[in-house]
């Protein structure tokens, strides 16, 4: 019987100051020694995952940028990329709602950085990604990217859904941020396609998550672990709630299920 578990990164594999907890490490070990499949399952894009940390845990493939890119054995089995009218129609919308956006793709990323003043994320993606990170200006035309997260600035968003809605997803979290996917891709969607790849029964698969992009997701797999920092949201869907990220959550879920000893 072949199974899959899936991980969020952010609140997840790691908490609020990037640390991962050495019992992920032991965990990741025993679920390969089981012959299970992990993956990291993140709305992050391929390029904002930069962290050696984090890349050295023996994952066997990553669902990144919410589906929209698949990797396995450090190999590109699937991407969807956005259209370049889109994406500047997107950015001209929101530049008139004053929401300052950044781009992803599976190499770089594009920010224009006078507009993100302050922000405590992007400011952390500028110092870790050096030269990954790339101005708005100036590229036009040249965007190759999966997927975009905006600052909301807690502004009504309802214009860009009217707008866009026929073409793109957007996600909101609890914080004055939105990611905007391609329609109908999420990180259920990718679930689905390395699932298919594998040939491994939907029933047969598991998910660590704890926010708002994580819904889908831990609704779509046959059991969905919300981790004890979770969101109330996110814990209302799940089927089993663990730890929070700092008390072992991933070592200690994957205990109680059997799916380690």
């Amino acid at each position: 019987m072949k199974r899959a578990v899936f991980f969020d990164i952010d609140g997840t594999l790691w908490n609020s100051n990037f640390e991962i907890p050495k019992t992920v490490y032991t965990a990741l070990d025993k679920l390969k020694k089981e012959g299970i499949y992990s993956f990291i399952c993140t709305g992050r894009s391929r390029s904002n995952m930069w962290d050696g940390e984090l890349l050295s845990l023996p994952f066997d493939g990553i669902v990144a940028g919410c589906g929209t890119y698949i990797e396995m054995d450090k190999k590109v089995i699937y991407e969807k990329r956005m259209e370049q009218d889109e994406i500047m129609q997107l950015r001209n919308c929101l530049k008139e709602l004053d929401m300052p956006v950044l781009f992803e793709g599976k190499k770089y990323m594009y920010a224009d950085m006078e507009e993100f003043s302050g922000d405590r994320y992007v400011e952390y993606i500028k110092n870790g990604a050096g030269n990954i990170l790339l101005p708005i200006k100036g590229n036009e035309n040249r965007y190759d990217i999966n997927k975009m997260s905006a600052a909301t600035k807690k502004h009504d968003i309802s214009p860009l859904k009217k707008r866009f809605g026929d073409i793109v997803d957007i996600i909101s979290h609890d914080a004055p941020v939105i990611e905007i996917l391609p329609k109908g891709f999420s990180k259920a969607s990718g679930i689905k396609h390395v699932c298919e790849l594998l040939d491994i029964e939907r029933k047969n698969t598991y998910a660590f998550g704890d926010s708002a992009n994580d819904l889908e997701m831990l609704r779509y797999v046959g059991c969905g672990i919300a981790m004890g920092n979770g969101t109330d949201e996110v814990k209302d869907v799940a089927d089993y709630i663990t730890d929070e990220v700092e008390r072992d959550g991933i070592y200690n879920g994957l205990y109680k299920l059997g799916l380690i000893c």
